[in-house]
């Protein structure tokens, strides 16, 4: 089991925190490969103790795989679920989310299909956003605040600070560069 445990902590130091790395390094010092990752998911529920580390978990992983007592399990074809095909809608801005959530979809949709939203009758692409916490009074989507380098956005919980963004027909830039050529009033209504 020491050998095991050796060999796993040279390549835990080596990997960069990939599952996919991790995985192969159990599967090497298994001496086999595991079907799926439901071993590690049903000793981790087991252990119920969040501040259980990963180490402990693969320790205790790897005695029972030593000991022949876990037995790889084909994932069932009906918990699966196939992604869908990403299509350009999907980037569409819902501002009634939190703003944690539309950051996640700015940066998801980076570079394609990319997250958007109106301003007026014009597409406005936003590249990078950060969530602020504070909350503001007004609707969903409205501009709430403009400094000479952000502009701020009431979202469902939270505030969205646009950083980067693209006017339709216009180039890429950073929010202060936008705003030096064009005016943008609080209570405008983007979507």
């Amino acid at each position: 089991m020491e050998k095991i445990i050796d060999y796993l902590t040279k390549e835990y130091d080596k990997l960069d925190t990939s599952i996919f790395e991790l995985s192969d390094a159990l599967m090497g010092a298994a001496g086999r490969s595991l079907d799926t990752a439901s071993e590690l998911d049903k000793i981790a529920a087991a252990a119920g103790d969040m501040s259980k580390t990963l180490n402990d978990t693969l320790a205790e992983t790897m005695e029972l795989i030593e000991k022949g007592e876990v037995t790889p399990e084909k994932q069932g074809e009906t918990t699966t679920d196939y992604a869908k095909m990403i299509t350009k809608d999907l980037g569409k801005i819902d501002f009634s989310k939190s703003a944690v959530e539309i950051e996640r979809l700015v940066r998801g949709f980076n570079p394609w299909p990319s997250a958007y939203t109106k301003l007026g009758n014009k597409t406005l692409k936003i590249w990078a956003a950060d969530v602020l916490e504070e909350e503001y009074e007004g609707a969903f989507g409205e501009i709430i605040k403009v400094s000479k380098d952000e502009i701020f956005v009431k979202t469902g919980k939270g505030t969205l600070s646009l950083k980067e963004i693209q006017l339709e027909g216009k180039k890429r830039m950073a929010a202060d560069a936008f705003l030096r050529g064009y005016q943008l009033e609080c209570g405008v209504l983007l979507g």
